[in-house]
């Protein structure tokens, strides 16, 4: 499935990604795909979304000993429609930093 990381504070910054990703936007190469979402987790999720999805994360990381959040949300691929997906994310901590590690999939 699709897997990226992403710095888990402030701009929350794509760090890598892997092609099947990529494909769930309608995109064959990480350039593109970087672009369609500004190089952000904040770009991967509907906008109206948003809000809602960072703030569930934050309450589950909050509340886990393990630091992992499960959340559904729609992502808008290249031609406009919305595809509904699964996120399993991980918050690992870095010495200056933190990154989460997230794997996602279509939700049918």
């Amino acid at each position: 499935g699709g897997f990226f990381c992403y710095e888990a504070f402030g701009e929350e910054r794509i760090l890598s990604s892997n092609s099947y990703l990529w494909r769930m936007f309608g995109f064959d190469n990480e350039a593109d795909f970087m672009e369609h979402v500004h190089g952000s987790f904040k770009g991967i999720v509907c906008p109206e979304e948003l809000e809602t999805v960072e703030a569930s994360i934050t309450s589950q990381i909050n509340n886990s000993a393990r630091e992992m959040d499960f959340v559904k949300y729609h992502i808008i691929h290249r031609d406009g429609h919305r595809l509904p997906v699964v996120d399993y994310g991980h918050l690992s901590h870095r010495k200056d930093d933190a990154v989460f590690y997230v794997f996602v999939h279509e939700d049918r």
